[in-house]
């Protein structure tokens, strides 16, 4: 008998990580299934956690085609709409316990990801322990010294753990 049971959420053990209401798995965000607002922590620095902070920096930009319209009728200065197109209104921070963002991604692309993190004004916490998480922001600490950043959203990006529930049960079942 073969049991192909998928994976679950790898959750950390977090003050308030499953009461806090803004705090999201990394697959919920990127579906569009939840609403982010404007300030977002991605917890993880792996490849998902790498993705989705680009991703959400990339939803908060100003597409080029509305930039030049708004330019051209005069709505905003090309010099006010310009920094809209690469960086735009939403502030990202990228937080790893590790002490560098997207070790698990190829040699090979791993640079393409980092200058897009830094094009996009996506801000890396590494060396960080998540103390709490509340419903307007989260606290951590990097080298002993405690930090809080107020937040709309806090996104998981912790990973995956083979779901083994099955299997446990039915050795249970035929123990019996």
């Amino acid at each position: 008998i073969m049991l192909a049971t998928g994976v679950k959420f790898n959750i950390p053990p977090i003050d308030g990580i499953n009461t806090s209401k803004n705090c999201h798995f990394a697959d919920h965000v990127l579906a569009e299934d939840v609403p982010i607002g404007e300030r977002i922590a991605v917890i993880g620095g792996a490849a998902t956690g790498v993705d989705t902070a680009i991703w959400i920096a990339n939803r908060g930009r100003l597409d080029p085609e509305v930039a030049s319209f708004l330019s051209c009728y005069d709505a905003l200065t090309a010099d006010a709409v310009m920094p809209l197109t690469s960086n735009g209104k939403r502030t990202v921070y990228l937080i790893d316990s590790v002490p560098e963002i997207g070790t698990s991604i190829g040699k090979s692309t791993r640079w393409v990801y980092l200058s897009e993190l830094k094009k996009l004004g996506v801000n890396g916490i590494t060396n960080a322990k998540i103390n709490k998480i509340a419903s307007d922001g989260i606290e951590f600490s990097v080298s002993d010294e405690v930090k809080r950043l107020d937040l709309d959203a806090v996104v998981l990006a912790t990973g995956v753990l083979s779901n083994t529930d099955m299997y446990e049960k039915s050795q249970n079942a035929v123990g019996e």
